[in-house]
């Protein structure tokens, strides 16, 4: 059965890869080489180096602030909780989900002196449910403002989606869902002792200790990571509106957070490795229907993945350092939870 499994597990991450190159290859194919090569020469490059400075600004100031605000307690300076933001950022880029990196940083957390594994996955699943709520957020009340508007552009780009047949799936998707857990419940009263039944017990356990951990955290917490995430989106959302102006297109900041929405919810699909591919068409998709053209477009999104290997590369000299320093790695950064 683990043979089985693992095979199954090894070949869902090639199709992955694969999904991943035939999407890059595609994007790539759209970019019109000529007209980029004039925009690069003719641009200006204040307006690019505004751009990539709040971009990479956002990532060391907000997302790390944002980070220590939850888990100062155990990597007990600023500094450290940096390293493990790029650290987790590595292993996000490079592993077959989009996920590894939380699971690195529930793994440390949990290795510093948390007695169970409630704790540092609600502290970690926070960090970035919050960052996802608040982008999904202004994502949605836009749509509810400027959903006419949308429209239009989408039918002027010939891009019109038929919201109802998704509706009718997810609807039936959640139905199923529903009946398989309750079926479930009833066969773990009548199977106490069955694995099915262990296994609910220990997550009985684990929800606990997420429940303790949340029951213990003070609103001034969430008031803060909230406060932090809309200046982290805010902050991007200029960077990628100086990147656009250098392409000599125009776009509202509040189109570009509306594009960072979309794109963030499309990115959770898991059909890629790491969402390459995924992330920059969502993104270009967006663009396009603001008005950008399609090569600059895809252009602008890539840029930004050029930016999230940077972090990886970074992340990832970090956790091939992490011997030769404390780095907030070592048995001594351990503290009673």
């Amino acid at each position: 059965m683990n043979r089985k499994k693992e095979i199954f597990k090894n070949l869902k991450n090639v199709a992955k890869v694969i999904v991943s190159l035939l999407l890059v290859i595609w994007l790539l194919r759209q970019i019109d080489l000529k007209k980029l090569y004039f925009v690069l020469r003719s641009g200006s490059l204040p307006l690019l180096i505004t751009g990539s400075v709040l971009l990479f600004l956002s990532t060391i100031i907000t997302q790390s602030a944002r980070l220590h605000v939850l888990i100062r307690r155990y990597t007990l300076s600023y500094w450290r909780t940096c390293k493990l933001l790029f650290i987790s950022m590595f292993f996000n880029m490079f592993l077959p989900t989009s996920v590894g990196g939380d699971g690195y940083k529930v793994i440390f957390l949990k290795g510093v002196g948390i007695d169970n594994w409630g704790k540092p996955f609600i502290l970690v699943f926070l960090e970035r449910f919050i960052g996802l709520l608040v982008l999904l957020g202004i994502g949605f009340f836009y749509f509810i403002i400027n959903y006419k508007n949308l429209i239009i552009r989408l039918h002027d780009n010939n891009l019109e989606i038929q919201f109802n047949t998704w509706i009718l799936r997810f609807a039936i998707a959640f139905v199923f869902f529903i009946i398989v857990a309750i079926f479930t419940i009833f066969s773990i009263r009548n199977r106490k002792n069955s694995f099915i039944a262990r296994t609910f017990n220990r997550l009985k356990v684990f929800l606990k200790d997420c429940k303790t951990t949340l029951k213990e955290m003070d609103k001034s917490v969430y008031l803060s990571v909230l406060a932090i995430t809309f200046i982290f989106h805010l902050l991007r959302a200029f960077g990628f509106y100086f990147w656009i102006l250098y392409f000599d297109e125009k776009i509202l900041v509040i189109d570009i957070l509306f594009v960072m929405s979309f794109t963030a919810f499309v990115s959770l699909v898991p059909m890629s490795l790491g969402a390459l591919g995924v992330r920059e068409g969502a993104a270009a998709f967006g663009f396009i229907i603001f008005g950008l053209s399609k090569s600059n477009a895809i252009t602008i999104a890539f840029m930004d993945r050029i930016l999230l290997i940077l972090y990886a590369v970074i992340g990832g000299i970090i956790f091939l350092l992490r011997k030769r320093s404390d780095g907030g790695f070592s048995e001594k950064s351990k503290i009673p939870s």
